[in-house]
């Protein structure tokens, strides 16, 4: 009876907190950070996440390059989020430094498996932090380590995160190459190819940005964004496949 109570409790918990992410986006005009993301579309719906581009004002969206391995998209008006939507802003700039992006310009921010990537995710917290509004909300949703390639490796340490902003540390970093080589599970990651394609993948990585330089889980992702200037509202595992924080910017 315990574990029935247990269960039905988990339910009605991720129901209400669906219904407030739904209420604090919708209607607003949001940022994302390296988009499309398939966990914001109505076309993939999860229980745990709304479909914010669905509910959202709109969604612009901001990447390192027009051309990635996951998306196209020229700078100007060509972020298309929805086939029915009018497309959003594109941006070309690091998730360290949205240069052209005044200070709270955006009501909410969305970061789906970036902040793995970044190599100085507190400085792009930050930078995520300054876009937003007072009180403006960031979702943000990284791997559940313990499910996927990176099961093997261990957790990044905050010390090693805060040594990475105090030297500016920028997507050039190697640091983490070996760590990666010797622990990436690649019968979990076919895309990535042969042990010698991936590392000259990771080689390239300036101009791929595929290597995961970090490795979060729900507690060091809670501490970066509180360290950055978020509280956050709302944590949780989807499917044991994402790690995702609901913040607010205080």
């Amino acid at each position: 009876m315990t574990g029935i109570f247990s269960k039905v409790h988990r339910r009605i918990r991720r129901l209400w907190n669906y219904r407030r992410i739904e209420r604090a986006l919708q209607g607003k005009r949001g940022l994302e950070i390296g988009g499309p993301s398939a966990v914001f579309s109505p076309a993939t719906p999860n229980g745990f996440i709304p479909p914010v581009y669905a509910i959202a004002a709109s969604v612009d969206n901001c990447n390192f390059a027009t051309s990635t391995t996951w998306s196209q998209g020229e700078a100007g008006r060509t972020f298309r989020y929805l086939p029915n939507r009018e497309p959003g802003l594109q941006y070309i700039h690091n998730a360290t430094d949205l240069a052209s992006i005044a200070d709270g310009s955006y009501d909410f921010l969305l970061a789906s498996h970036i902040l793995e990537h970044v190599a100085n995710p507190l400085r792009a917290l930050q930078e995520f932090h300054r876009v937003l509004q007072p009180n403006g909300y960031a979702l943000v949703v990284v791997p559940n380590r313990l499910h996927m390639f990176d099961h093997r490796r261990p957790l990044t340490s905050f010390a090693h995160l805060q040594s990475d902003l105090a030297a500016n540390t920028d997507e050039s970093d190697m640091t983490h190459l070996e760590e990666i080589l010797a622990l990436h599970d690649l019968e979990m990651d076919k895309p990535a190819g042969s042990p010698e394609e991936f590392r000259e993948r990771c080689l390239h990585n300036l101009e791929t940005r595929c290597m995961h330089h970090h490795v979060f889980d729900l507690a060091s992702l809670d501490r970066a964004l509180r360290h950055t200037g978020f509280h956050p509202l709302y944590s949780t595992d989807v499917w044991g496949i994402h790690v995702l924080i609901f913040a607010r910017r205080t």
